[in-house]
């Protein structure tokens, strides 16, 4: 929706920065008493729940727009690349606990920058598109030009009225809370 509203390249680059905030912020959090720390680390967690939440759409169509016109095979491709990222991210915080435990850190430093390290894959990604506001693909701009009004209209209408918008945070808070209870046990 974010996306769509304000261009491929811009959404991104907010969920992004989302993204770096929440999971720098949750690492580095260090101040007051354990309930502090834990309420810190639970906001910069919740910062970072909607970075990712809005990274995932956008890389898909971001894929999808890119290879617009192409053969269907290389589209498919691309897309199954595009999520195929999860399996090695899902393995990095083990790997990056036995690398701190391997060399020797204390559990206060490793803890941190599991938390921390989050960070280095949206940075990456980042760095790799060399995402720029104002350089969506052409598709998407194709398409938003041929729909500015009509369908889109009524779209956008309907999404920003009371009845869906409670829908869609509902939709949008569940995938949050999933998200946050798999990863607070795997960490």
């Amino acid at each position: 929706f974010v996306g769509d509203r304000v261009g491929r390249a811009w959404a991104m680059n907010i969920t992004l920065a989302l993204t770096v905030v929440g999971a720098l912020g949750s690492g580095l959090a260090s101040y007051g008493t354990n309930t502090d720390m834990y309420l810190i680390i639970s906001l910069f967690r919740f910062i970072l729940g909607w970075g990712i939440g809005g990274t995932f759409p956008l890389s898909a169509t971001a894929s999808a727009d890119s290879t617009a016109g192409q053969p269907m095979p290389l589209r498919r491709l691309s897309m199954a690349w595009s999520y195929s990222g999860q399996g090695p991210g899902n393995l990095l915080p083990y790997l990056w606990v036995l690398g701190c435990e391997f060399f020797g850190f204390g559990y206060k430093v490793m803890w941190r920058t599991v938390l921390a390290a989050g960070a280095l894959p949206a940075l990456v990604v980042f760095w790799q598109s060399g995402i720029r506001p104002g350089e969506d693909a052409a598709a998407f701009k194709v398409r938003q030009l041929a729909d500015k009004s009509g369908l889109r209209a009524e779209i956008y209408s309907r999404l920003c009225s009371r009845e869906y918008l409670r829908k869609l945070l509902g939709a949008g808070g569940s995938w949050f809370l999933y998200d946050f209870v798999t990863n607070s046990v795997k960490t």
